[in-house]
């Protein structure tokens, strides 16, 4: 995919992103539990699913990197947000982006869907409060739709919805189409949310469900039963900046992610 900026969910082997990362050359990249992160560790132990963070070392360096909303813990099923802060540079233009990387709380039932409505009120306050003019992307596995809910009734995200001058989701066009971003089908549920300085940047026509079944025998089985969610944005010209997102789940050990490439 070449991609240039990779945020993955759901990763239970570090052995295994490290053997990942070492088939991408010019890739650097590190877990939520590793000691880069500050608090990782103190959130996600080795032998959970964490977040992972894959980027191109030549087009970004990171800044800094912290998990976020950990008060908030228990509304993230666990697993709070990673935040992560670049200097991008690419045809002569300089930028900090910061990417939020996050896996909400899964299942359709009440308490389930009370939780990730939690969730989405803290990251608005935060958002709000510490980054009114910055870019921001926030990339994850959201475990709900925009439209409506999985669990019946308005999505945990309308918030975000009911501010269009601050806030855009990349995917909104793919919801509204009723796309799955899944193998099985149903629900969008994997999203690229944007501030409104990265929203004006979006190519309208490039977010979509990317089918990679189509390119991996069993795909659904042996990878991942979600789908990446791509997206392209302008990034001074000509240059583009473009996000995938992907949540991927296998069977002993599920691995989730979003990826961003700047191209």
């Amino acid at each position: 995919a070449d991609l240039d900026i990779w945020g993955l969910q759901e990763v239970v082997s570090a052995a295994q992103f490290t053997t990942l990362k070492s088939s991408l050359p010019g890739y650097a990249g590190f877990l939520s539990n590793e000691a880069s992160v500050t608090s990782g560790s103190s959130y996600y132990t080795s032998t959970e699913q964490k977040l992972g963070f894959l980027y191109k070392t030549s087009m970004a360096t990171v800044q800094s990197a912290k998990l976020i909303l950990t008060s908030s813990d228990y509304d993230f099923a666990g697993r709070p947000p990673m935040e992560v802060k670049l200097s991008v540079t690419l045809n002569g233009s300089t930028a900090t982006l910061v990417v939020i990387v996050l896996h909400a709380k899964a299942l359709s039932d009440a308490a389930s869907y009370q939780r990730r409505q939690n969730a989405s009120a803290a990251l608005k306050s935060y958002l709000d409060t510490t980054y009114p003019t910055q870019k921001v992307l926030v990339l994850g596995d959201y475990n709900d739709d925009l439209d409506q809910s999985i669990a019946g009734g308005a999505s945990p995200y309308a918030n975000f919805l009911a501010d269009p001058a601050r806030y855009q989701f990349a995917t909104q066009s793919i919801s509204d189409a009723g796309i799955s971003t899944t193998a099985s089908g149903g629900a969008t549920i994997d999203h690229i949310l944007l501030t409104n300085e990265m929203a004006g940047t979006l190519l309208l026509d490039s977010p979509l469900a990317y089918r990679v079944n189509t390119y991996i025998t069993s795909y659904s089985t042996t990878t991942t039963d979600h789908y990446p969610v791509l997206s392209r944005f302008s990034w001074g010209a000509p240059a583009q900046l473009v996000l995938n997102e992907i949540c991927a789940n296998e069977p002993g050990s599920d691995v989730a992610g979003e990826f961003v490439e700047i191209v």
